[in-house]
């Protein structure tokens, strides 16, 4: 079965990025836990624009975490502008170094700097 993936598009209130990244980081352990999660990447386009995508080891697993998905973006109402727009695909290609650490552990966390 084919992974599956959500791609988010976030539009940050001005000055809510430094907590919407905070508040992310806050959420790791609670993320990595959601069933099915393969890969979460969260992406600055610009200064109020946050695109996210999100790699699922199925559809089955995409659509389960849904009530996850909805809880999150409701604690994040405070900092967004409106609704986030969610779309969907199913992932053909995919390509990972194998020297890179894949892992969803603390200690491989990097803090994005801009």
């Amino acid at each position: 079965m084919p992974n599956a993936t959500s791609f988010v598009t976030y539009k940050v209130k001005s000055g809510k990025l430094e907590e919407m990244t905070t508040w992310l980081h806050s959420k790791n352990a609670e993320f990595t836990a959601w069933p099915g999660l393969k890969s979460m990447t969260f992406a600055k386009l610009d200064d109020t624009t946050i695109k996210s995508s999100v790699v699922y080891a199925s559809l089955k697993d995409l659509e389960a975490n849904q009530a996850n998905f909805e809880a999150a973006v409701a604690e994040l109402k405070g900092m967004l502008q409106c609704a986030p727009v969610r779309e969907f695909g199913e992932v053909f290609f995919d390509c990972y170094p194998k020297e890179l650490p894949r892992s969803n552990s603390e200690e491989n966390l990097v803090p994005a700097s801009f």
